[in-house]
C-alpha cells in the first residue's frame, strides 16, 4: 500500500480507520475540492505550453462538472489568470510538471519501505 506524506500522520495514529477510508473512496476519484481544481488547471497550462485559453475552459468544464453551486467558479478562473501573469512576468521557464521523485532507501529497507513524492512543477528562474 502506498501512502502519501500528507495521509502517513493520520494512517500512523488509527490504521484500521484509514484503511477503511481509503477503501471507501477507491475507484479513480480524485480529491473533490476548488483549490484542487484550480491547481490542475494551472498544470493544464503548463502542459498546454502555456495556453490560457485551454487552461481557463478545464478549470471551468471541471468545475461545473464536480459543484452544484458556482459562486466560487469566477474567484478561481482570476486566480488562475493572476498565477499566469505573475508566472510571465517574472520571466519563468516551465520545465516539467508532476515530476516523479523517488528516495533510495538502504538495501536492507528496500523490499519493505519506498519514498517516494512528485513535486508540483519545476521551473526555471531567471
Amino acid at each position: 500500500m502506498r501512502i502519501s506524506l500528507s495521509e502517513l500522520e493520520q494512517a500512523r495514529r488509527d490504521p484500521r480507520a484509514y484503511v477503511r477510508q481509503r477503501e471507501s473512496r477507491e475507484g479513480g476519484f480524485f480529491f473533490k475540492s476548488g483549490y484542487a481544481t484550480l491547481q490542475r488547471s494551472v498544470f493544464r497550462y503548463h502542459q498546454s505550453k502555456g495556453d490560457l485559453d485551454d487552461a481557463r475552459r478545464y478549470l471551468q468544464e471541471s468545475y461545473e462538472r464536480q459543484f452544484k453551486h458556482k459562486q466560487k467558479l469566477q474567484g478561481y478562473v482570476e486566480q488562475l489568470e493572476r498565477y499566469v501573469l505573475e508566472f510571465n512576468r517574472q520571466g519563468n521557464s516551465f520545465f516539467k510538471a508532476r515530476d516523479r521523485l523517488v528516495i533510495p532507501v538502504p538495501d536492507e529497507l528496500a523490499g519493505q519501505v519506498s519514498v517516494t513524492g512528485q513535486i508540483p512543477r519545476l521551473v526555471s528562474y531567471i
